[in-house]
């Protein structure tokens, strides 16, 4: 097995990857927008759950086709070198809204009915 039928798995393997990430993603606002709701909060907020999703996935996607690309012509270090920082300020700005998520799906549910509608937990 030569080193571009290596690239070309890798990049499918890439490929595959953020499919699933894209297709498990719609689910996961159907439950953020339900949580949200259930603390009384508006369900768009979701759309700033979906920063850390976006920007993650681009990351991962453009890192590693960046990094499959250049081996061939530069060291690993050198390539992990340039794109470090930029890495490192997108991590923050991922964090930043997860944590907030995070939070606000963590709280416990208004009691009663508001103005979403009827408390799930309600029997």
């Amino acid at each position: 097995m030569n080193i571009s039928s290596l690239f070309l798995i890798h990049k499918i393997v890439i490929v595959l990857f953020a499919v699933t990430v894209v297709i498990l993603l719609i689910p996961t606002i159907s439950l953020i927008v339900r949580r949200l709701h259930d603390t009384e909060r508006k369900g768009t907020l979701v759309l700033l759950s979906l920063i850390p999703f976006v920007l993650g996935l681009t990351m991962f996607v453009v890192s590693m086709f960046r990094m499959s690309s250049a081996v061939a012509i530069a060291t690993p270090g050198h390539i992990m070198a340039g794109t470090a920082g930029i890495m490192s300020l997108l991590f923050v700005i991922i964090l930043i809204p997860l944590v907030l998520t995070v939070i606000w799906c963590s709280l416990p549910g208004t009691e009663g009915t508001n103005k979403y509608g009827s408390d799930p937990k309600a029997i």
